[in-house]
């Protein structure tokens, strides 16, 4: 009885350790997939241009800091200390992982090391940076007419929107009474 006993807890020992060497052998192949995933969005980050676009971004956000009144003096300094541009792109490292497929970075990347992806990628930070000139230039116009259209709102004028000034004067824009002569 002694034996059959032994055997049994043996045996039952046995089936343990071999469902825990199966669930770890998993769990580390798990990590071996994840850490090829995470090599492989590092590199498309670096042919994307990803670093050359963080090194901008932390730039503006720089020169925002400078702008801002409110913030304690050597709020600029502390921060170029405490961050480098490259802790942008750590942040980008978790999105690309969880949104992209392996098969799809595996394509991407084979895009980005072809001559038109390596063109795209030589030119994103140009591109980033003319973009943000761009939307910096929108911004300022955009909040120009907001700012007028609410001073006007204010002068006795409510409901009347910027937009909808007379043009006749303006080439290729019809002017009001054409507008109205339209609607009817």
């Amino acid at each position: 009885m002694r034996k059959t006993t032994a055997r049994a807890a043996l045996a039952a020992l046995l089936i343990v350790a071999a469902a825990l060497a199966t669930g770890t052998l998993r769990a580390g192949d798990e990590k071996a997939d994840e850490a090829a995933k995470e090599k492989k969005v590092r590199k498309l980050l670096k042919l994307s241009g990803a670093h050359e676009n963080a090194a901008l971004q932390y730039e503006a956000m720089l020169t925002q800091f400078q702008m801002s009144p409110g913030l304690p003096k050597g709020f600029t300094e502390k921060f170029k200390a405490m961050c480098k541009p490259d802790d942008l792109v750590e942040l980008l490292v978790g999105p690309y992982k969880s949104n992209l497929a392996d098969e799809d970075l595996d394509g991407i990347i084979a895009f980005y090391e072809s001559p038109p992806g390596k063109a795209l990628g030589k030119a994103q930070p140009k591109i980033q940076k003319d973009n943000m000139a761009a939307t910096a230039t929108w911004g300022m116009e955009t909040s120009m007419k907001v700012m007028m259209a609410l001073q006007n709102d204010k002068g006795g004028k409510k409901g009347k929107k910027a937009d909808d000034e007379d043009d006749s004067d303006k080439p290729g824009k019809p002017g009001k009474k054409e507008m109205e002569d339209d609607e009817r």
